[in-house]
């Protein structure tokens, strides 16, 4: 098996689901482009409903834009599909039924994945079925609506039963409630070549990313069975693996830790071939980040 975060270099801090005036957003492009580039954002995909909102031309070398969609499917039982499709090419044929849609966006091989699937109501099934590149496992604005912003517990079931399927964190930025901050809630950290838009989409199929609220993974090394994580100060960090498998280190309340190491060696020994590894790391006020299946 191959080790996924080898050799990281450096990280571009992305968003992968917001929308704008061409859609059911508050900000024109131009305004949500400069929030983003503001406060501190390498790239973006801005993700109007079932519309491409074309922005690629305004790329810069310091600051990388993605042409992207969010295609969605209603349906009854109080369920919907939102699907979020991250590189979808000149030629997407928008406004033209989800699955004429999908199937453009598979052909022009973008990253697709399932947003928001607690607030959707979609099943273990349903994702299964669909073939997603992943899912989020946080989302900003349903957190405002109604506390369902976290799917992490679908994303374990997923990666037990030995699928790769990538964990996101964004904001579904809506710009609003406008009391709120509805911007800079969950993003991802891509460890791309280069800042540009080919090498950060490689990086998104190599899941070569972690996602977060807050804490920064600064380096995940493996040296035989050790696995070294250092980190941003933290309260917690877990390697989590299937049902009841982990191991951890949990700081006393009022204390931090930077770097941790993880002896593989005796775990695989005792619970035999994984379906799945992963690394979750939690601050002192509660923010999270998730690294994706470590082997692949």
């Amino acid at each position: 098996m191959r080790f996924r975060y080898k050799d990281l270099t450096r990280f571009y801090k992305g968003n992968t689901h917001l929308h704008t005036t061409n859609s059911d957003g508050q900000l024109p492009p131009e305004q949500a482009i400069a929030l983003y580039r503001d406060a501190g954002y390498d790239w973006l995909a801005v993700t109007d409903h079932n519309v491409v909102t074309r922005l690629q031309d305004r790329s810069t070398r310091k600051f990388c834009l993605i042409d992207s969609v969010e295609i969605n499917d209603n349906a009854a039982d109080w369920r919907t599909r939102h699907v979020v499709c991250i590189g979808v090419g000149k030629r997407f044929p928008e406004r033209s039924g989800f699955g004429t849609m999908f199937a453009a966006a598979r052909k022009a091989r973008a990253i697709i994945y399932l947003a928001h699937p607690h607030w959707s109501g979609n099943s273990l099934t349903q994702i299964v079925r669909g073939g997603y590149d992943g899912i989020e496992v946080f989302n900003g604005v349903t957190w405002f609506h109604n506390r369902k912003e976290g799917a992490v517990y679908l994303w374990d079931e997923l990666l037990r039963t030995g699928r790769d399927v990538l964990g996101f964190a964004a904001d579904d930025n809506h710009g609003r409630p406008a009391e709120f901050k509805t911007h800079d809630m969950g993003w991802i950290m891509v460890a791309a070549e280069r800042l540009e838009r080919g090498s950060i989409l490689a990086a998104l199929r190599a899941g070569r990313f972690y996602s977060s609220t807050g804490p920064e993974f600064r380096s995940i090394e493996l040296d035989g069975d050790t696995l070294t994580v250092r980190c941003s100060p933290v309260q917690h960090v877990w390697l989590i693996g299937p049902a009841w498998v982990n191991r951890r280190i949990n700081s006393p309340p009022g204390t931090v830790v930077e770097q941790h190491t993880f002896d593989l060696g005796p775990l695989l020994a005792k619970e035999g071939r994984l379906p799945y590894l992963r690394l979750e790391i939690q601050d002192e006020q509660g923010n999270r980040a998730w690294t994706n299946k470590l082997f692949v």
